[in-house]
């Protein structure tokens, strides 16, 4: 409609294009607009990704992961950090393709020997026209918990069932004063998108599979539903033809992230943006599988600062650094911490 390019109001928009040898990168910042442009070797680039993210899930240490993410900063955030308004200014992410699996929070300034998540509060988007979405008031009231459902084996070999996942849900439930818990075989299809209606903030803690290639055909794995011994899978596409504007939250604490496709963090992207697409605030979730006790321990330390908020950015951050703090050397590797993102407003 003619309007200029413009970030939501005390913020700074980040948006990659990677475009053969060149990267793109524009910094929106109210309606200054900045372009820098990058030549790169985009093979070696692409393998970084693919090598760190590798690492990452194998949960490799601090000091094995270090170079490829301190690499990664100097391409990615060491020609615009001028253009990034501050330590304390929220930044805003838009990245696809190989770019959109980058765990850019544990990118490594190693000048300063700091994670980008050590300055900038971050979430991501998957447009500047999301980023711009304003924040919406959920109307729902309750907190609604999902917890290893009793999914039929046969279909789904390879996948286990998540005795971790109940605990994990018993530690928080309890701060959340008016919660339903589905778990088990009530953890169905059914009973789930009835409790969707009435919700507030919904926390999976199950398997999910991420279709990279066809992003609309990623799932939630449930119980089925009785009478309906097939309909054990809650898709992205169906998630969007929802109404969930009165929902602030979901969060998916995968157990196991089974992938299809190139890894690309598009099915994690098509599942976000589905809940987006149907009307809720907010998703946070894994690009890959993390180890339970990390996955447990961030989780709790999300929803306690999330229930003093009700800034979701702000508490998967704070989640984030009390990890990398930790006297816990496990912890404080970005491979417990830096797989988990926001996506929405």
């Amino acid at each position: 409609a003619g309007l200029a390019p413009s970030a939501p109001p005390g913020e700074v928009v980040l948006d990659y294009a990677l475009v053969g040898d060149t990267l793109l990168a524009w910094t929106v910042s109210g309606r200054r607009v900045e372009l820098f442009r990058t030549v790169v070797d985009t093979a070696r680039l692409v393998r970084t990704i693919a090598g760190v993210r590798r690492q990452l899930q194998d949960a490799e240490g601090e000091a094995e992961l270090r170079p490829g993410l301190a690499r990664l900063y100097e391409w990615l955030v060491r020609p615009v950090e001028d253009r990034l308004g501050g330590a304390e200014t929220p930044l805003v992410v838009v990245a696809d393709g190989d770019l959109a699996s980058v765990p850019f929070a544990a990118l490594l300034d190693a000048r300063r020997g700091r994670y980008l998540v050590e300055d900038p509060p971050l979430r991501f988007a998957p447009s500047l026209h999301e980023a711009r979405r304003p924040a919406r008031r959920g109307g729902g009231a309750e907190a609604v918990f999902v917890a290893d459902p009793a999914f039929d084996p046969r279909g789904h070999e390879g996948f286990g069932r998540l005795q971790g996942a109940a605990g994990e849900v018993r530690e928080i439930v309890a701060g959340y004063p008016r919660a339903r818990v589905l778990s088990d075989t009530a953890a169905h299809r059914g009973a789930l998108r009835t409790a969707l209606g009435g919700a507030a903030m919904v926390h999976y803690a199950g398997h999910a599979v991420f279709d990279d290639e066809r992003p609309e055909r990623s799932y939630l794995l449930l119980a089925p539903t009785p009478g309906e011994p097939s309909s054990s899978r809650l898709q992205a596409g169906d998630i969007a033809q929802l109404d969930l504007r009165h929902l602030s939250l979901v969060v998916l604490a995968a157990g196991s992230t089974v992938r299809t496709g190139l890894g690309r963090a598009a099915g994690f992207s098509g599942l976000a943006g589905a809940f987006l697409a149907a009307g809720a605030g907010g998703a946070v979730g894994s690009l890959w599988e993390v180890d339970d006790r990390s996955t447990r321990r961030l989780m709790v330390e999300f929803h306690r600062a999330y229930r003093a908020s009700g800034n979701g950015p702000g508490a998967l951050r704070g989640a984030q650094l009390r990890l990398l703090r930790s006297g816990d050397e496990a912890l404080r590797s970005p491979a417990a911490w830096a797989g988990f993102r926001y996506t929405g407003k």
